[in-house]
């Protein structure tokens, strides 16, 4: 399991499977940057001044790849100066990072997105059989 979906997990309230405390935004944000520290635990990142530089291999997740890739890109733009930069614009190179977290989740696990959690709704619950 992503150290982003473990966050997602830990950030919603467990009888209703949403955020805690409306804290969607916040939890977004982190879990760019646990995608990112992700990246970085497995030697695929480092920081390069006041920004991260994918390194070596591409990593073997999908999402994570996908994010390496992205921040590759983000080192053309002159935009994007700063590490925290680059968190912030992962989140909008990746189509939405709670989108996609939440959409892992839904894919590998007994997890099920509620009606609307891609155009914007928050919950997530266990699939009943």
């Amino acid at each position: 399991m992503l150290l982003a979906e473990e966050l997602l997990l830990l950030a919603l309230d467990p009888e209703k499977g949403k955020p805690v405390n409306s804290s969607r935004a916040a939890v977004t944000v982190g879990m760019s940057g646990a995608l990112i520290a992700e990246l970085a635990l497995d030697g695929r990142v480092e920081l390069d001044g006041e920004r991260f530089v994918p390194v070596g291999l591409a990593a073997g997740h999908p999402l994570l790849a996908e994010a390496s890739r992205h921040l590759d890109r983000m080192r053309a733009d002159r935009k994007v100066k700063r590490a925290a930069d680059q968190i912030r614009a992962l989140d909008k190179a990746l189509g939405g990072t709670w989108d996609r977290v939440v959409g892992g989740l839904v894919e590998r696990f007994s997890v099920e997105a509620d009606s609307g959690v891609t155009r914007g709704g928050h919950g997530i619950g266990s699939r009943r059989r």
